[in-house]
């Protein structure tokens, strides 16, 4: 039953179990029931819709990482939270379905959870963060879709602030490397992304051509901080654009089987393509910080770096403090802005007003 329905395809998990899903150009893949009569009836409504241009109110597919957030939401120990946890439980798990809703849960390696949390910047979110995935990936194996708690026994205490930072000859190594990847297009566009606007992964795989405007201006609404940020495209960035422009397939900038390309995807191709290059140590997130240090590097104020990033000034100078070292070309540049300027102001005193 439902053979010849268009659009119906299948995956295999982990455990070795076929799973039906319907998944067609331009609309959010669907999970299918595993009833073959029902599998064909709501298939047969999921084209019917996208035919007619309208849209079917589903919830998330079961056992997803939408869905299993949407059964812990409904828990008794989630109601049972007190008002100042049920605060920042929220907040995390908002984060955590931006990593992708409709992503099987079961496709969240340890590496995954290991890397969401160490996201974090400060000791006590990543604890609380740890904590939701812990209660969150409970409710997967009551519910059957995680054999193990993934999220247990982080060593947060060993986790500090990550220093890497991407030079050149890295990032030159991964791109050659990339383009051997199957995905080599869509996952460049992400690296140069990430390296030009200074954002987090989460928000570069979720932009959409609509926040890339006509004046090469590209919105992007982060989703730690809520902050909206404008950021005129860098000239390789632009170029790169332009050319993935003329080809999209989908609403977001960056895509994977003519729809938005997951984190779990993404990393997993990035590790790769890390590997493929003997880079070692160098993560997608370390590209934001490498992105804040090279425009210290060009001599941008504080606030301009801050308004490119999104960071506040304060953090953006931490990072600086921090990161950017004390070069002799920095201090040669800093000097020669000086003379410059003097010099100006000397030719401005020596040049006769016009009559």
């Amino acid at each position: 039953m439902g053979e010849n329905i268009p659009y119906i395809t299948t995956r295999t998990n982990k455990s070795g179990s076929l799973r039906y899903y319907w998944q067609r150009s331009g609309h959010k893949i669907v999970r299918l029931p595993s009833d073959p009569i029902d599998r064909a009836n709501l298939a047969i409504r999921l084209n019917n819709a996208a035919d007619q241009k309208v849209e079917i109110n589903l919830a998330w597919a079961e056992d997803t990482l939408g869905w299993v957030i949407a059964k812990y939401k409904n828990s008794a120990d989630y109601k049972a939270l007190a008002k100042g946890t049920l605060k920042y439980y929220k907040r995390f798990l908002n984060d955590i379905l931006e990593l992708g809703g409709e992503m099987p849960f079961d496709e969240i390696s340890r590496a995954d959870v290991i890397d969401f949390v160490e996201s974090y910047p400060k000791d006590s979110q990543r604890k609380h963060c740890s904590a939701v995935l812990r209660n969150l990936f409970n409710e997967a194996m009551y519910r059957g879709c995680a054999s193990h708690n993934l999220a247990s026994n982080l060593r947060l205490a060993e986790m500090g602030s990550r220093t890497q930072i991407w030079q050149q000859e890295d990032i030159d190594s991964w791109k050659k490397a990339a383009k051997k990847h199957e995905k080599a297009d869509a996952l460049i566009l992400a690296f140069d992304m990430l390296l030009y606007t200074a954002q987090r992964p989460i928000d570069v795989l979720a932009s959409k051509w609509s926040q890339y405007t006509d004046d090469n201006i590209i919105l992007v609404r982060q989703q730690k901080t809520k902050t909206l940020v404008g950021l005129p495209a860098h000239r390789d960035l632009k170029k790169a654009l332009e050319i993935a422009r003329d080809k999209r397939t989908s609403e977001t900038i960056v895509s994977n089987k003519n729809r938005q390309m997951s984190y779990s995807v993404f990393r997993k191709a990035f590790v790769q393509i890390c590997a493929m290059a003997g880079i070692r140590d160098l993560q997608p997130r370390d590209l934001r910080r490498t992105a804040v240090v090279r425009l210290g590097q060009a001599g941008c104020t504080i606030p301009q770096i801050a308004s490119v990033s999104g960071h506040t000034i304060d953090t953006t100078t931490q990072i600086l403090e921090k990161y950017l070292p004390r070069r002799v070309e920095l201090a040669m540049a800093a000097i020669q802005n000086l003379e410059n300027a003097e010099d100006s102001k000397k030719l401005a005193t020596l040049t006769p007003e016009p009559k």
